[in-house]
């Protein structure tokens, strides 16, 4: 028990600010979801093809609009600074984008052309990772 009042004020102080802060990392990755999901079901063909031949039949309009439920489930949790929503919504984002990295790891290597996908999924779906590991869900 903290017998100082006023370091048990400035404790206190300093978590209230910490529970009200916006995660800007959360927020700029559900909203770059949210982006790559609607062009993802605004071009059709585009997503699909950048994948192996033999991966042609995957549901690209399903695959958009679960980027785009991942997205909103983490955007809704970042301001609504609701942490079960933050929570589902990072772990969703997550699969999402590693997901769509071995999709690009598939073509870029594989029979298809090289092309940088890989690179930018990549680093999204790795930076998801490390938002969810930190565990910090303010």
């Amino acid at each position: 028990m903290i017998k100082n009042t006023k370091l048990k004020k400035e404790i206190e102080g300093e978590l209230k600010s910490v529970e009200n802060r916006i995660s800007w990392l959360g927020f700029i990755l559900a909203a770059t979801s949210i982006l790559r999901g609607t062009f993802v079901l605004n071009h059709d063909g585009f997503f699909l093809s950048y994948v192996e031949p033999y991966l042609k039949s995957l549901p690209e309009n399903l695959i958009g609009s679960l980027i785009i439920i991942a997205g909103i489930i983490k955007m809704a949790g970042v301001l609504l600074k609701y942490k079960p929503l933050k929570r589902y919504g990072i772990w969703a984002l997550a699969a999402m984008w590693w997901f769509q990295f071995g999709l690009s790891v598939s073509y870029s290597f594989g029979t298809g052309y090289p092309h940088d996908s890989w690179i930018y999924t990549l680093c999204i779906a790795s930076i998801c990772i490390y938002e969810a590991k930190r565990g910090v869900f303010y």
